[in-house]
């Protein structure tokens, strides 16, 4: 018997389908051996020596039962770093030989080529993977109690790089809060008695309205004559397959889906998916920045689409697009093309589908041929004023038949000649403001992430969920947006620790990861030059946490009303709260109440935020114990529609009438 480990139970039995009696798949279910959660477990005297722990110690004795009785053992977890970490530990756990497979696509012919071409562990991918897992736990574990005994939570914690990614949010909406709109003006001008032909004022910048009405007067006294008129062939190419980022980009702004939800059904179509001819995996592997894909994927793509479409929708030339990474990771495809997002439809739930498509789509699209435009633009002159307008008209579609995109604009364009007269028809002057910096999404995060050098593939979406879980970070609509708490912690860290939370350091810790996976650098030399200065931040750290308390706590204008003494707001274990400044002698305290701009329906109060003695957030009367009506969910200032309660809640991200469950598809821009 042959056995083969893999990480996931769903991976397991996909695999196990191909394979038959022969082969036994089993699942580590994840880490099997990893550093315990509670302590810190690095020996910083002993050259930084993880000490890791067996995480679950019967199922190890299980695999390592079922190794005794195998005739070759196949340790085949993720083909990235943390697969190798895992592979590593899985064979000290066995002590026996192993052999590593790499699948970087789950299918039949794909998991019996790489059984058949399997070799050892790459060390270095270890090294490397240790390096990482060593930092973000010297980071967390040395700077995270301290933020305990400031803010009296020890829920909190400091990140390598989810404090960066906080930090880039803080300061995104620290511009937003000292941007200054400036107005300015816009001009069209009609030429047609439809609308449909206009021409934008260029090159000229109006500040005011004053200024817009001169060049109004200065433009309706003036001839409108033709300068230029140009007609072109123009061509748009279409987009290269997927990687890890442009796929959680696309599938944040075309789908809406978060990067936690993008990642998990990208994991799901991986390992396996149940349809009618039996279990298969429909994607290739989704950690990845390589756009390489195998040669064999795009002929059956190219056959694909001159079979489905016609000859004239294949690019000429195989499309092969840069690789950003060297070695034998592909960009996110299909793992068959034949399998269209349509005729597997019945067998995927909806998420599923729609990312699915969109990696299908993204990829076939990939081969095709360029979409076709005709360009139009016309110059126009008015005295000293200079007038533009453009159309595309789309001419073949190309690419466009499988991957939607949109056309500029596409306005019929009147045939003129140099130095034809226009007639205004009618003069249009808009007033404008400039906008501020726009919030980061999900998508436009990553893509900041990545740009930056900031975090790898794997780990884009944990930075994201941490600081979202952690509550430093909240979305309106889709936009990120730093909490109080947030911003707090993120004032701290970065005045305490300026370098280790900087931008450039990150991404130069990030790229020396890479050499010593690389084999270029050691994991020890990193580590010690890490360290030693990190070492002495944290420990100003802690001996100034008294400094740091005071910087956050906040003197009001009020005054005790037991002991006289002034009052202030402090951090405490559920948030801010008022207490008195004698404290511990005064133990005078009480919470800050959150109005929710709703009026209580049994009484003239207001309902307001409440938490618990155990924490628990709920909303009740400002009346209390007078008035004890209460809600669990936050209210909604509406009334439903159906049957005139005059409170909504938000349950589930819904709105929804708690008198009659009807539910709502509008939602307010705090869900």
């Amino acid at each position: 018997m042959e056995l083969i480990i893999v990480e996931s139970p769903t991976k397991a039995r996909t695999i196990q389908g191909f394979l038959g009696d022969d082969y036994k798949v089993l699942s580590s279910m994840g880490h099997l051996v990893d550093l315990p959660r509670n302590t810190l477990s690095i020996n910083v005297a002993k050259d930084f020596a993880p000490e890791y722990v067996v995480l679950n110690k019967k199922l190890a004795a299980e695999l390592v039962k079922a190794s005794g009785k195998a005739k070759t053992i196949f340790l085949a977890t993720d083909p990235d770093r943390e697969g190798e970490a895992i592979a590593y530990h899985l064979k000290n756990v066995i002590h026996k030989p192993v052999k590593r497979a790499l699948f970087f696509e789950i299918t039949e012919k794909a998991v019996r080529e790489a059984l058949k071409n399997s070799g050892e562990i790459d060390d270095a991918k270890v090294e490397a993977q240790q390096a990482r897992r060593i930092l973000d736990r010297l980071v967390g574990y040395e700077i995270s109690p301290i933020l305990w005994q400031i803010f009296h939570r020890n829920v909190l914690s400091a990140g390598r790089v989810q404090t960066v990614a906080l930090r880039l949010i803080c300061e995104k909406e620290d511009a937003i809060r000292k941007f200054t709109p400036e107005e300015f003006w816009t001009v069209k001008c009609f030429f047609d008695k439809d609308k449909k032909f206009f021409a934008t004022l260029e090159d000229t910048e109006i500040h005011n309205k004053d200024e817009a009405e001169k060049v109004e007067s200065e433009l309706k006294s003036s001839p409108f004559i033709v300068e230029k008129f140009a007609t072109e062939e123009r061509q748009n190419k279409p987009l290269p397959p997927y990687i890890t980022s442009t796929l959680q980009g696309d599938a944040s702004t075309r789908l809406g889906f978060t990067t936690k939800t993008t990642m998990r059904t990208a994991q799901q179509l991986f390992e396996g998916i149940e349809l009618k001819k039996g279990r298969t995996g429909l994607i290739t592997y989704m950690r990845t920045d390589s756009l390489r894909v195998a040669d064999h994927a795009i002929v059956d793509a190219r056959k694909y689409i001159e079979s489905e479409f016609g000859k004239n929708y294949l690019s000429p030339k195989f499309k092969i697009f840069a690789a950003e990474k060297s070695g034998a990771h592909e960009a996110i495809r299909p793992t068959g093309v034949g399998l269209s997002p349509e005729s597997i439809k019945d067998s995927l739930t909806v998420q599923q589908y729609k990312l699915y498509n969109l990696i299908w789509q993204r990829f076939v699209a990939s081969q095709m041929t360029n979409a076709i435009y005709e360009h139009s633009a016309i110059d126009i002159s008015a005295g000293k004023y200079k007038l533009y307008t453009e159309s595309d008209k789309l001419k073949f579609d190309g690419f466009i038949k499988v991957w939607p995109a949109k056309i500029k604009k596409e306005i019929p364009l009147p045939e003129l000649k140099k130095g034809s007269k226009l007639d205004l028809e009618e003069l249009l002057k808009e007033q404008k403001f400039t906008n501020p910096p726009s919030r980061y999404t999900e998508g436009t995060m990553v893509k900041e992430l990545e740009s930056k050098g900031i975090g790898r593939p794997s780990t884009y979406e944990p930075i994201i969920s941490k600081i979202l879980d952690k509550r430093y970070v909240c979305k309106q609509k889709a936009e990120l947006v730093p909490t109080e708490l947030g911003e707090t912690l993120n004032k701290i860290l970065i005045s305490r620790f300026p370098d280790i939370f900087n931008i450039e350091f990150t991404s130069g810790l990030e790229l020396k990861l890479d050499k010593i996976e690389e084999k270029n650098i050691d994991r020890l030399s990193v580590l010690k030059e890490f360290y030693t200065p990190f070492k002495k931040l944290v420990d100003d750290f802690n001996t100034n946490k008294k400094e740091v308390k005071k910087e956050i706590s906040q003197l009001l204008d009020e005054k005790c009303t037991l002991c006289g003494k002034q009052m202030m707001m402090r951090w405490g274990k559920f948030g801010k709260f008022i207490a008195c400044s004698g404290f511990p002698e005064c133990k005078n305290a009480r919470p800050i109440l959150s109005k929710t701009g709703t009026k209580c329906i049994k009484c003239d109060g207001e309902i307001i935020e409440r938490r618990s003695k155990k924490g628990r957030i709920f909303y009740g009367c400002s009346n209390y114990p007078k008035c004890d009506f209460v809600l669990f969910y936050k209210p909604v200032n509406q009334k439903c529609e159906k049957c005139g309660y005059p409170i909504l809640i938000e349950k589930r991200r819904k709105v929804i009438c708690p008198e009659c469950n009807t539910e709502f598809n509008e939602t307010p821009d705090n869900i």
